[in-house]
């Protein structure tokens, strides 16, 4: 199962790599009130997450904006995309509140 979680990462990493990233001045896309995993990455956990996941808390993000881009270049597009416009589908879903603390918690790494 280990080498499974691996794959998988290797692949959405993969994706990112390929994906256009939005305009940096926008708010990237990470909905911490969406995506409960995140929580595990608190410092106080982080010696229990090195022990059962397979990656680091930059690789998560970099993961979660990958499939959130995903999903919202799909809805916007109608077709699967890495580039072009997005729809900021998390507003609707998440709180107010979580909306405002999502842009500064992704830095993007420079390829």
């Amino acid at each position: 199962m280990f080498s499974s979680c691996i794959d998988v990462l290797e692949g959405l990493l993969q994706m990112h790599s390929e994906m256009e990233l939005a305009n940096p001045r926008s708010k990237w896309p990470i909905y911490p009130g969406l995506w409960h995993i995140t929580e595990k990455f608190e410092p106080k956990l982080r010696e229990w997450v090195r022990r059962y996941y397979p990656w680091e808390q930059e690789h998560l993000q970099m993961v979660i904006v990958a499939l959130n881009l995903f999903i919202g270049r799909y809805r916007k597009q109608g077709h699967v995309a890495l580039k072009g416009p997005f729809l900021n589908w998390g507003k609707y879903i998440q709180s107010e509140q979580a909306e405002e603390i999502w842009e500064e918690e992704y830095v993007p790494r420079s390829s």
